[in-house]
Order: structure tokens, then sequence, then C-alpha cells
């Protein structure tokens, strides 16, 4: 029987485009709203409690970021790091480095860090809980605490990228798809997000393939005026972006990576495929015949309950499942080693978080609007299985504390940083006192 849920609301079909009433949060989501700030801080104390009572940098979290905003200030914001921008990361460290000392940059910025995260949870969140319902909305945001992780792009500001990059697909959603017209307050504020973020790593790039084609598909009939001055900021940030990426690869400054010598089908499978779903450290158990097996019988799950979910959310699980490839693959190509597997619980796990999190919500949204008990049943067991399988890295990796030491020179201190990984991130900030 065909399904004639064909809107994006959860209850009432929203109406779109420029005349559509205007939709405003209610104080009754308060509750909500502070659940799942606190739920989000929360499991992040309970996964790295060390870093949050003693403090924590991360390599560029010294060597590129400290060093810049204590050197630079506030102009630091337009230095690119590793090919892009990182606008939200510099903005924190340079606002902090104008009151505060290197000495306790290690606690504060975790907690900021902290406080970043618990609030993208919360944002997204408001973004998705019209359309999902509130139970569900509230694993969306889980999402970017819960999935497998071995802790390295937590609390940094090296790798608020990651944590900030799905917010950023589901504002861009909000604004330029789902047509729903909220109050001038809302809009100005996803605005500035939008635009903070897309000046914030690789992420607005990628997305922006979406965004045109949304322009084409909606923006005659459906955009308000208001919508085309976003799409125009929006662009101006991502030529800023590949103005930084086309001048560090004519330097040289990219990864080097040959696809013809990556074993692309066999490393989906058991790396992203299995190793999502089951421990690592049970997948290397298995022969390679079981672990394909065992792969092809997940994505056919997937799949199943992918069929079977109606309307627009199989068009989103089927966007999701695809970015999800694409990060991957990216990763898998910016990581740039064929001689090391990009494992979540070993090397490169960065590149994992966001495809992990996108397959998450994809569950979920199956799980909430699927048809039939079966595919619900798959979505569900999908989700137990990522969650068990998170579970058992779920304390992060304990690396050790950032050694500080201070020398004073007449009138100037500098202040020597090592922070882990090693050696390599060595650096030294100089202050007049």
């Amino acid at each position: 029987m065909k399904s004639k849920d064909r809107t994006w609301a959860a209850g009432a079909p929203i109406a779109a485009g420029p005349n559509a009433p205007v939709i405003d949060d209610k104080a009754s989501n308060g509750i909500w709203l502070l659940a799942v700030f606190a739920i989000t801080f929360g499991l992040t104390f309970a996964r790295m409690p060390q870093r949050l009572t003693q403090g924590f940098l991360w390599a560029e979290d010294a060597s590129i970021f400290l060093k810049g905003g204590y050197e630079e200030g506030f102009r630091s914001i337009f230095a690119p790091y590793a090919g892009y921008l990182h606008a939200v990361p510099r903005l924190l460290v340079a606002a902090y480095a104008s009151v505060g000392s290197p000495v306790h940059a290690p606690l504060v910025l975790a907690w900021v860090c902290a406080i970043v995260l618990a609030g993208a949870a919360t944002l997204l969140f408001t973004a998705v809980y019209r359309h999902v319902g509130r139970v569900a909305a509230m694993c969306f945001a889980l999402a970017l605490i819960v999935v497998p992780q071995d802790g390295e792009i937590w609390l940094t500001v090296t790798n608020l990228q990651w944590i900030l990059g799905p917010l950023l697909l589901v504002l861009l959603w909000r604004e330029f798809v789902a047509g729903q017209v909220f109050p001038v307050r809302v809009f100005y504020l996803d605005a500035a997000l939008i635009v903070l973020l897309a000046l914030t790593g690789p992420f607005g790039l990628v997305f922006s393939v979406f965004v045109i084609g949304a322009a084409f598909i909606k923006g005659r009939h459906e955009w308000a005026r208001r919508t085309w001055g976003l799409f125009v900021a929006y662009g101006l940030a991502l030529t800023a972006q590949m103005v930084c990426l086309m001048h560090a690869s004519s330097q040289g400054g990219l990864v080097k990576f040959n696809p013809a010598d990556f074993h692309w089908i066999s490393s989906f499978l058991r790396y992203f495929v299995l190793d999502f779903l089951s421990p690592a450290s049970l997948n290397d158990q298995w022969s390679g015949g079981v672990r394909i097996c065992l792969s092809l019988i997940a994505i056919a799950c997937c799949g199943f309950a992918l069929y079977k979910t109606p309307g627009n959310y199989r068009f989103a699980c089927a966007a999701l499942l695809f970015l999800a490839v694409l990060f991957w693959a990216l990763g898998i190509a910016r990581f740039g080693r064929t001689d090391l597997a990009m494992r979540w619980a070993m090397g490169g796990s960065r590149y994992l978080f966001v495809p992990f999190v996108f397959c998450f919500w994809t569950f979920v949204i199956c799980l909430s609007k699927a048809n039939g008990v079966g595919a619900k049943s798959a979505a569900g067991v999908l989700l137990l299985l990522v969650c068990m399988s998170s579970a058992t890295g779920f304390a992060s990796g304990k690396w050790p504390a950032t050694n500080i030491t201070s020398l004073v020179t007449g009138n100037v201190v500098s202040y020597r940083l090592s922070p882990p990984p090693g050696d390599l991130f060595v650096t030294t900030i100089k202050r007049v006192r």
C-alpha cells in the first residue's frame, strides 16, 4: 500500500514558500532543549572526564591555533590551515588569547569545545524535531557524541570542524530546502551560523552542490528575497575557501594520493560498514568471506529499511548515505595512506566521524518513519549494533597532559607548550608582561 506521508511534517503538513505562515518555537520546548544540552554534555564528560578536569590540547591546538591567536589576534581568522579557513576555532582561540594566559588554555578550551558540542547538538534538535518527532530528534542530536570514535575529534579546537560539519548541512537544508518560514531572529541566526561554518573547513564546499541544486529547483518560485541574500553570502564564503584551497594545491600543500593503489571495495566493507556495526577487535578474528557476507547483510538491511521509508524521508536517507560514502572516499584521499587502514579505533578516525553521523541519522529516520514492523526492526537492530560498537571504545584514549613551562626574560614571558601526540607540535608563545 502506497504511503500518504509525502511531507516533511511530523503532524500537520508544513506550508512552504514566502507566503507560508511563520513558525515560532514555544516555551514548552525549553525542557527538551535543556535535556539535549545536558545529556550531550554528560556523555561528553563520561567519555573523557580527564580532559574536562585536567585540560587538553591536541597537536595543532598549540602549534597553529594558540600560536596564531597570541601572535596575530583576530587577524589569524584569515590565515588558512591545511588548505582551508577555520573561522570558528580561530575566533574562539583569539578571543581567549586576548584575555587569558597559555597556562590555563588547555582547561578553558576543553570546556569551550564541550559547550560548542552540546550547543551544536541542541541546534540540531531544534532543526529536525518537527519532521521526525522529539525522541528521534534527540537521537539526531546525540549522534555527535554517540557514534564510534576514538576521541580524536572531541574537545579540541583543531577538530571542531568535524563537529560543526553535520550542523551546517542541517542548517542549509532548513533555509534552502525545507521551505519553512521562521521569525526574522531565527533566520539571521541561521544565516550567521551558515556563513561562519562555511568558513570553517571544507564542508561548505561539498554541500554547495545541494544548495545550487535547490536554487535551480526551488529558488525561483519558493525562495524569499532574504533567502537569496543568504545564498549570495554563502557563495562568497565558499569563494574564499576555494581561493585558499587552490593556493594550497599550487604550493604542494595537499596530500598526494593515487586512487589506483587503494583497495576500495574490500576496505569499504571491512573498515567502514563492519567497523561501524561491530567491534574492530571482533572483525579482525573473522575470515574475509565472513566479513563480506556480514557487510552485505548489513547493507541489505539498510536498503530494505530505506525502501520502506516513504516520500521525502527516503530521499533524505539516500542523500545522507551518498554523502557518507562521499566523505569516506574524500577522507581516504586526504588520509593518503595505502599501507595503513583508516579505522575509527586506529588512524584517521576523524575522517570517519561525519560519515558515521550521516549513517546514524539514516537509521534514525528509517526507524521513525519506515512502514512496517520488519523495516523498523531492521533499522532498530542497525542502531543497536552501532551503539554496541561505540560502547567498546566508549572511554576515549587517554593522552598525556600538555606540558607547559615558562621562562621570564625582562618583560617577556616565553611559554613552551608540548601537547600530544609528539614533539612535532612543541610550540613557544611569547607574551609581554
